[in-house]
């Protein structure tokens, strides 16, 4: 089971679910759905691990959000199989972020804001991720202050068309290999790399704009 599970989840086709496994599931089969769930725990510990603030992972593994949220994940299976609203990986995806969002309200740090989105970015990740755009050496960006640079970038992200700032969080900011991205987002390797370049073009042409306009 496991290899077949490992097998359908590296097609370039798509989708990380075959058709076999789907049935599986649908079924109810108990040992299907535990062994994709342990394919996907180390994408998934990447993202609880980014999405993790520094003192909270002092008191909390990222593993244990992980194991939280795959519990939920068991709970809404057969949810997500009646409506399948997005890819396998995607909604697992979601579903930590939802745990990293109440192990911020627990600890008294949640953003104001729907648990739909994902957390705002640390101010180092949104630093990381302002050193891959285009132009970052010579761009004005270099001489503002790193706390605002990181909220620029955060902001600009915010305005991304959904699979645009997902990708770019999955590669700049979770370092995830672009077959994994593939994987997450339901499009083939070679699909999410465009994607990524794509994204990462766009961002800096909307924060450059903001520069040249005088925004904030």
């Amino acid at each position: 089971m496991l290899f077949e599970v490992k097998m359908m989840c590296e097609t370039e086709s798509g989708p990380d679910l075959s058709e076999g496994v789907m049935t599986r599931l649908r079924a109810g089969d108990r040992e299907a759905a535990e062994q994709v769930f342990a394919f996907h725990r180390r994408h998934l510990l990447r993202t609880a691990r980014s999405h993790l603030d520094g003192r909270i992972q002092g008191r909390l593994d990222p593993s244990d959000v992980v194991q939280n949220a795959l519990c939920e994940a068991a709970r809404r299976l057969p949810d997500y199989l009646a409506k399948e609203p997005v890819s396998f990986a995607l909604w697992l995806r979601q579903i930590v972020l939802d745990e990293v969002h109440k192990a911020w309200r627990r600890h008294g740090q949640a953003a104001r804001r729907s648990v739909t989105k994902e957390m705002p970015l640390p101010d180092r990740s949104s630093l990381i991720l302002a050193r891959q755009l285009p132009r970052a050496q010579s761009s004005p960006s270099q001489h503002l202050s790193r706390k605002e640079t990181a909220r620029r970038v955060r902001a600009a992200m915010e305005r991304l068309p959904d699979s645009d700032r997902i990708a770019l969080e999955l590669r700049h900011f979770e370092e995830q290999p672009y077959a994994e991205i593939g994987l997450i987002m339901g499009i083939s390797e070679q699909a999410a790399r465009k994607r990524c370049v794509r994204a990462l073009l766009r961002l800096g042409q909307m924060l450059e704009g903001e520069e040249l306009g005088g925004g904030s």
